[in-house]
């Protein structure tokens, strides 16, 4: 991204998300949501008696 110029990151995307106007928003949403689902799995887990990842 740091070689990115900012005139890219405000395009709109190339596959429009609902909360995304622009290729820098979908790239922070990106990063959003693999932390959701990361929260889920560690959620699962406690519930099926495992132990953390590390």
């Amino acid at each position: 991204m740091r070689g990115l110029p900012d005139e890219v990151l405000d395009q709109p995307p190339l596959t429009p998300l609902r909360n995304c106007t622009t290729k820098y928003g979908v790239l922070a949403w990106c990063s959003q949501h693999e932390m959701r689902h990361a929260g889920q799995i560690g959620l699962l887990r406690r519930f099926l008696g495992h132990g953390k990842f590390y």
